[in-house]
């Protein structure tokens, strides 16, 4: 049970990683992602910006939390496991809860969710950050669950490779989305 709290901190790291960086790179990649939130409508005009903050502030807990978790033994990596998952849980819930809102408000809305780039919300971010609750949610229990007995070296590492590359397949979905997608007639490559 430890190695799939390991991978799953992993896949963490570098989910939230990618995702905070996108978005705290420079001042317009911040400025993208707070115009993204607001055309969601689903959060009050003056508050917008103060949210897109608190968002990525979230976001490098996480990973910090993932980090410390990986490297401290026994009870207390379990705990910080169990609630840096449980965060992300919470963190993912509330966007999923406002993709929802946003797509049933109808298409315009847009996501610069991993801050690199605005694509188009669809339900495929819903799917994406629903995955990604329910398993952070499983996270908080295996963490629980899991004994203090070290896991086998071997094993760690390939959870860490596992979940990092699971990590940036979810970081990159749209992207991969776009690379196998049929393009219109016409349209440049």
């Amino acid at each position: 049970m430890r190695v799939a709290v390991v991978g799953l901190m992993a896949a963490l790291v570098v989910v939230f990683g990618v995702s905070a960086f996108g978005k705290a790179r420079s001042r317009a990649a911040l400025r993208g992602f707070t115009a993204s939130l607001r055309g969601w409508r689903v959060v009050p005009g003056p508050l917008v910006a103060p949210v897109a903050v608190v968002v990525v502030g979230l976001e490098v807990t996480i990973v910090a939390g993932a980090l410390v978790s990986l490297v401290v033994p026994g009870a207390a990596g379990r705990v910080c496991a169990a609630v840096t998952s449980g965060l992300a849980a919470v963190l993912l819930a509330a966007l999923s809860v406002g993709i929802a809102l946003a797509l049933r408000r109808g298409p315009g809305a847009t996501c610069a969710c991993f801050g690199a780039t605005e694509r188009p919300l669809t339900p495929g971010h819903l799917v994406r950050d629903v995955v990604l609750a329910t398993a952070c949610a499983a996270g908080v229990a295996l963490a629980l669950a899991a004994g203090d007995a070290p896991a086998e070296p071997a094993g760690v590492a390939v959870a860490v490779f596992a979940g990092a590359v699971a990590g940036l397949l979810v970081a990159r979905l749209d992207d991969l989305i776009d690379l196998f997608s049929p393009r219109p007639a016409g349209r440049g490559r």
